[in-house]
């Protein structure tokens, strides 16, 4: 089931810089553009769910990388962390 509101952090791993991330529509859905080539890590939170962290996402020139995720109902001082690479799409 889609989850809307949720709001999507994002930092690059090798500076720790931060940029613009984005919140959920309707459908669940989020874009986020215009970020510099390296890898990543998003957080995801909302409220009622477990906050969610997604590192190694790795953003390549000209391609698209689709991270899709699954929130858990719970807390939000408890916390899913998966390091993994998004699969390019």
């Amino acid at each position: 089931m889609p989850v809307s509101g949720v709001e999507i952090s994002i930092i690059e791993s090798a500076t720790g810089a931060s940029y613009p991330g984005a919140i959920t529509n309707d459908t669940g859905a989020y874009n986020i553009i215009n970020l510099p080539l390296g890898k990543y890590s998003l957080s995801f939170k909302r409220q009622g769910f477990k906050q969610y962290n997604r590192n190694g996402v790795t953003v390549s020139a000209a391609q698209q990388a689709k991270v899709d995720i699954m929130l858990l109902v719970g807390g939000s001082s408890e916390t899913v962390t998966v390091t993994a690479n998004a699969a390019v799409v």
